[in-house]
């Protein structure tokens, strides 16, 4: 059966919260989701990690041209990116030679990089609805996004 997460992170990888902003943040996730979901935490990691989409991964495209990405031209970008803690994300696509990120790939389902993770697990309808990530952007002082997945 497997078990679902939502997971809500910023756009910008190594960001995270004040402590102050962190508490709102943890604060709002239980009151937008607590009554909806299994549990929620909201933490720094420490350092930047993927969060990815588990099972629901399909494939990655190119942000500019949308042309799909051979999955190992990927998997050795993500080995190199690994070897750097995930600071170093830049990428140039092999497609049309684009200069972009992994982070700002065309990932299906989303996925991103991050340090600072709201997870709610078992959420009832998977995803949040849009007005709840902006509430979550408000506090976070920056748009928040977030990313489904199953294992």
């Amino acid at each position: 059966m497997g078990l679902s997460y939502l997971r809500i992170i910023s756009g910008l990888p190594g960001w995270s919260p004040d402590e102050r902003t962190a508490g709102q943040l943890a604060s709002a996730a239980r009151d937008l989701f607590g009554g909806r979901s299994e549990g929620i935490s909201a933490e720094d990691r420490g350092k930047i990690v993927f969060v990815d989409q588990g099972e629901w991964f399909e494939q990655v495209r190119c942000p500019k041209c949308g042309t799909a990405i051979d999955i190992h031209w990927w998997q050795d970008r993500m080995d190199e990116a690994y070897a750097t803690g995930f600071t170093n994300l830049a990428v140039r696509t092999p497609c049309c030679g684009f200069d972009t990120s992994l982070n700002d790939l065309d990932y299906h389902l989303p996925a991103g990089f991050a340090r600072f993770v709201i997870e709610v697990r078992e959420l009832e309808n998977t995803y949040a609805e849009e007005e709840e990530i902006v509430q979550l952007s408000r506090i976070a002082g920056r748009p928040m996004r977030q990313i489904a997945a199953h294992y």
